[in-house]
């Protein structure tokens, strides 16, 4: 959630100030940044059916892997159509990885108590939607626009990496946890 919420929070802070560099007007920003938010309305419901009956990690991993490089080939755009397309990406990304981060959510809850488990997360995905655009306003004053996208988009695949570690190591932890009786 927290990966998530950087690549998202510096997509729509950033656009806007990205998109005059590439002669987009600001209707065309917001035909993107609605088209991105769109997608991931559209989708979330057929998503969450296949969260239902698939591995919720993989889908996470998967959809974020595919927001992480939307958001890095934001600079590589150049102009509004390739643009949008990239910006889809990232919003069928987040419908994808979306569902099942909220099943993990829901799942912990089971444990730990439903309002504790949600405050945990929109917690961390809050503190992500804060350091964004702190972080993205340091990388473009200091480096460029270009930055605030490709090291956004490489620290998001980054923590999709350490995610996906993580996970793998817990199942099996919990499957030699099982296993000794």
């Amino acid at each position: 959630s927290f990966i998530s919420a950087l690549g998202r929070g510096g997509m729509m802070v950033f656009i806007p100030v990205f998109a005059p560099l590439i002669a987009i007007s600001p209707t065309e920003v917001g035909i993107v940044l609605s088209a991105n938010t769109f997608l991931m309305a559209l989708l979330q419901v057929p998503m969450g059916r296949i969260t239902d009956a698939g591995d919720k990690v993989v889908l996470i991993v998967v959809g974020s892997a595919i927001t992480a490089l939307s958001v890095a080939a934001i600079p590589l755009s150049g102009s509004f159509l390739p643009l949008l397309v990239i910006t889809s990406f990232a919003g069928i990304g987040g419908a994808i990885q979306q569902p099942a981060i909220m099943a993990l959510t829901v799942d912990a809850g089971r444990t730990i108590g439903m309002g504790t488990s949600m405050g945990a997360y929109n917690t961390v995905f809050g503190i992500g939607m804060i350091i964004a655009p702190l972080m993205g306003g340091v990388f473009m004053d200091y480096i460029g626009i270009d930055a605030v996208f490709y090291v956004g988009g490489a620290i998001s695949l980054l923590g999709t990496v350490i995610f996906a570690v993580m996970m793998q190591r817990s199942a099996r932890t919990a499957a030699g946890s099982s296993g000794q009786e």
